[in-house]
C-alpha cells in the first residue's frame, strides 16, 4: 500500500532500520511476501528470531534493508552463468514470492532446457516449504528420486 511504501522508503532515506515504523511497515511486506501464513508457525518464528540474533551472514550478503541490497549481492547477476548448469535444476518460487517471475525467468532462460524444471506455487509467497507443504515436498521429493 502507498502509505507503507512511503514508509519504508522514508525510512531507507534516513537508514533507519531499527525503528518501530520501520518494523511495522516491514511487516506487511513480509506478511504478503515472505510468510503469509497468520499465526507465523514456531519454526518460521525461531528463523526470524535467530536472524535478529545473528544478522552477520544477512548483513554481510544484504545489507540492513530487505529493500535495498548494498551487500556483497549487490551486483551479483548469477543467472549470466547459469548456462554452465550441467546438473538438474528445479527453481521454485510462490505466486505472492518476494522472488517474482522476473526474477525467475533469467535463470529459466539460461539453464540449458534438458536440466531445469521451474515450479511457482501460485498459493505461497517465499515460504512455499511452510505454506503450501505437503505440495512442496511432493513435489521437491519427486524431483530429488527423480534425479
Amino acid at each position: 500500500p502507498p502509505d507503507v511504501r512511503e514508509t519504508l522508503e522514508e525510512c531507507e532515506r534516513r537508514g533507519d532500520y531499527e525503528s518501530a515504523e520501520y518494523e511495522k511497515a516491514s511487516a506487511v511486506f513480509y506478511s504478503r511476501h515472505v510468510c503469509r501464513l497468520d499465526p507465523l508457525l514456531e519454526e518460521v518464528e525461531a528463523a526470524f528470531r535467530n536472524l535478529k540474533e545473528d544478522p552477520t551472514s544477512y548483513l554481510t550478503i544484504q545489507g540492513p534493508s530487505e529493500f535495498v541490497i548494498v551487500g556483497s549481492l549487490k551486483n551479483w547477476e548469477g543467472w549470466q552463468d547459469a548456462h554452465k548448469i550441467e546438473v538438474e535444476t528445479l527453481l521454485l518460487n510462490g505466486g505472492h514470492d518476494e522472488v517474482t517471475d522476473r526474477a525467475m525467468e533469467p535463470w529459466f532462460k539460461h539453464i540449458p532446457k534438458e536440466k531445469v524444471k521451474w515450479v511457482k506455487f501460485e498459493d505461497a509467497s517465499h515460504m512455499a516449504h511452510w505454506e503450501e507443504r505437503e505440495k512442496f515436498m511432493s513435489i521437491c521429493g519427486g524431483f530429488l528420486l527423480d534425479n
